[in-house]
């Protein structure tokens, strides 16, 4: 079951992620319930129920004390087995997530340190995301954060809770049922007006690899030195000089990780044709 909630926690983050708000306010305002039946299919098959709607208000099973103070309106939920979300719309003047955020700490509720669900925080991200979701911890459960749309004068976030016992596990990689990213990676926005898509990523105990592919004609130096700059504001180590040839350029890094590793590797970029293919690679030594 646990390794079903992560699936879901990440699946469903990223489908509140999938649309920007310049999009969403492309998309229509209601669909017909049989287009919403066939997009809840795949969680239909995993969970044994598809999702139940609420309008105007919270789901039975959302938390009481999750729900967001005035000015906040509820704009309505869903409940999908132990998955429960509440969209929150707030005035656009007011930033929703950093706020809500703060009314969780003041609730108990603490960002895990290093956690396989909050993969999405870190990393290589593509230009056209919102913010990205924000996982929260307690001993009552996990909370999701995410801004899902935004408009002239409004802004609108889903507050997602995990009810299922145990599954708070997985925010401490420390317990039984958590999983831990080898190497925190800091987030790499690319350069403005790129279009990018994040690639594939892969790690091990000793060894992490994340790339994205950007569409355009910067040269390799130009971006190698956009991404570097956010890894020395993270405070890695970047190598002042990068090494240049061929459409490829390169610089080494090192960095110390939350356990005391000192990890080294390389941020490459690799000219193609029309795009660019980005690459961090980082590996230590084990003991």
């Amino acid at each position: 079951m646990r390794h079903q909630a992560c699936f879901l926690i990440a699946e469903l983050c990223g489908l509140a992620l999938a649309v920007t708000p310049l999009r969403a306010q492309r998309e229509p305002r209601m669909i017909p319930t049989v287009i919403a039946e066939a997009v809840a299919l795949p969680a239909r098959m995993i969970m044994g129920d598809g999702p139940h709607y609420t309008v105007g208000r919270a789901p039975a099973a959302f938390p009481a004390t999750l729900l967001a103070a005035k000015p906040a309106r509820i704009v309505g939920g869903s409940t999908l087995g132990f998955f429960v979300s509440t969209v929150f719309q707030y005035p656009r003047s007011i930033d929703a997530v950093a706020t809500y955020e703060a009314f969780l700490r003041g609730a108990g509720y603490g960002a895990p340190h290093s956690a396989g669900l909050d993969a999405p925080r870190h990393g290589f991200v593509s230009g056209s995301e919102p913010n990205p979701p924000h996982l929260f911890c307690k001993d009552s459960g996990t909370v999701a954060v995410a801004l899902v749309d935004s408009t002239p004068t409004t802004r609108s976030m889903v507050v997602l809770s995990i009810r299922e016992p145990g599954v708070h596990n997985l925010c401490n990689p420390d317990e039984p049922g958590g999983f831990a990213q080898p190497l925190d990676i800091p987030l790499l926005r690319p350069p403005p007006g790129v279009e990018a898509t994040v690639g594939g990523s892969n790690s091990g105990l000793d060894h992490m690899e994340t790339t994205i592919r950007l569409d355009t004609t910067l040269t390799a130096s130009a971006i190698l030195t956009h991404y570097a700059r956010q890894l020395t504001a993270a405070k890695w180590t970047v190598a002042a000089k990068p090494a240049v040839g061929d459409g490829i350029a390169m610089r080494v890094l090192k960095v110390t990780s939350a356990k005391g590793e000192t990890w080294h590797g390389a941020l490459i970029v690799i000219t193609g044709v029309t795009q660019r293919e980005v690459v961090l690679r980082m590996v230590h030594d084990r003991t």
